[in-house]
């Protein structure tokens, strides 16, 4: 996934947004991004449809990081 490496998400500055604005997910590099310039944290899956592996590790960081939500 893109934007998704451990080091970002856990910056202090990508806590702050992902706890503004949540951690949208989305489907290209270009869509991070874009949404990057706006202030809000995303990561893209660079596919239209999750892997069973990325699902995984979306459900693994809402349930520690995001409030069970993303």
């Amino acid at each position: 996934m893109y934007g998704g490496y451990a080091s970002r998400l856990e910056q202090i500055a990508i806590q702050e947004l992902i706890e503004k604005y949540d951690l949208v997910v989305v489907e290209g590099i270009k869509d991070v991004v874009g949404l990057d310039e706006l202030g809000i944290c995303a990561i893209g899956l660079c596919s239209n449809q999750g892997t069973e592996q990325q699902i995984k590790m979306l459900v693994k960081f809402a349930r520690q990081n995001a409030g069970n939500y993303i």
